[in-house]
């Protein structure tokens, strides 16, 4: 009889600690916890000059704004624009987005070139795509960003005559090198 409590009490003792583990291990797996909610869907701001005004360019020192984004909530952005421009003969675009709180550009451009010297002007002119794709981070809700285009030979009749301003709000950016 004596034995036979013995045995009960160390199967009822190996039975508990097994239970225990199990419950630890359960609990360090994640098993039982709620399982962890989507992420929210990407947000798009969207601005678009749709064709065919005809927005003429001025020189590196006078750029031309072509287009504002809405107002965005502090993030980091992944930046599109597009713009489709026509060229004068010799000339080249020049086009660079920024938060209008910081204004000038971090060195990211698009350009379209158009390298004829026998080419028309105005709507006989070369036509051509500038794309930019840049990142830039908003510290502060309420903030834009803007896109501006530039010619480099002003004078010769080079215009954008359409534009996308797209910016996709990201959740971490890591830069490489």
């Amino acid at each position: 009889m004596k034995r036979n409590r013995m045995v009960r009490f160390s199967t009822l003792f190996v039975v508990g600690l097994l239970g225990i583990v199990a419950a630890t291990m359960g609990s360090a797996s994640g098993a039982g916890a709620a399982a962890p909610s989507a992420p929210p869907p990407p947000i798009v701001y969207e601005t678009k000059v749709t064709c065919c005004p005809t927005i003429l360019l001025g020189g590196s020192s006078n750029a031309t704004l072509i287009a504002t984004s809405p107002a965005l909530r502090a993030g980091t952005y992944l930046v599109h624009a597009t713009v489709g421009v026509v060229m004068g003969p010799n000339d080249n675009v020049i086009c660079a987005t920024a938060p209008t709180s910081v204004g000038g550009n971090d060195g990211i451009f698009g350009s379209a070139g158009n390298g004829a010297t026998e080419s028309g002007s105005g709507a006989n002119g070369v036509y051509g795509i500038a794309s930019i794709v840049d990142t830039w981070t908003i510290t502060t809700t309420g903030d834009t960003i803007y896109l501006y285009c530039w010619v480099g030979h002003f004078g010769m009749g080079t215009y954008a005559d359409q534009a996308v301003l797209a910016l996709d709000r990201v959740g971490t950016l890591i830069q490489g090198t």
